[in-house]
């Protein structure tokens, strides 16, 4: 549901910049033709694969409520330092019109990511599956599910739940290290 939402809002709004993207100019510059000409054109160039970046945004969710923090944080900096900062450096090498290539960054920046972290919580999501299903540990899987749900839920200030999720998480570690 997380993925769907996020893909969802994120699809929409990038149709909206790519049908009017007039209307997203207007609204911080008004004085300038020229300005309000060009800042159309590179917004489309710049906003290209944002209609996919929801798929990232659930990911890295999805890995901070797991407590996988690490995973997140990595998915977070290889869009924008990782991959963004030497792709404007490198992509004007390749391309006749230098600033369409330094705008052009952001997109290539935002589809590589997406794609980075979709194969990560892929193969997360395989391991826990496996580990889960086929090795005995169903109830694992259960309350790993239920822990994400609660923190992707921002129902974790309630201290109930939150100590439900932790007692959860540690009798999940009982179960693997005595196995059924």
């Amino acid at each position: 549901l997380l993925m769907i939402c996020s893909f969802t809002y994120t699809m929409i709004f990038c149709l909206a910049v790519e049908i009017a993207p007039g209307f997203f100019v207007h609204l911080f510059n008004s004085s300038s033709q020229e300005l309000f000409e060009m800042t159309k054109w590179a917004l489309r160039i710049y906003m290209a694969a944002t209609g996919v970046f929801g798929i990232q945004l659930a990911v890295q969710q999805v890995f901070m409520a797991l407590g996988q923090a690490k995973i997140s944080l990595f998915i977070a900096c290889l869009r924008k330092i990782i991959l963004l900062i030497p792709l404007i450096y490198i992509l004007p090498h390749f391309f006749a019109d230098k600033v369409f290539a330094v705008f052009l960054a952001e997109p290539v920046s935002d589809f590589i990511s997406v794609t980075v972290a979709a194969t990560f919580i892929q193969f997360f999501y395989e391991f826990l599956y496996h580990l889960a299903l086929h090795d005995g540990h169903s109830l694992m899987f259960w309350l790993l599910v239920f822990r994400a749900v609660v923190s992707l839920s921002n129902i974790r200030n309630c201290s109930h739940l939150h100590i439900l999720s932790q007692v959860g998480t540690r009798f999940v570690l009982i179960q693997i290290l005595i196995p059924p």
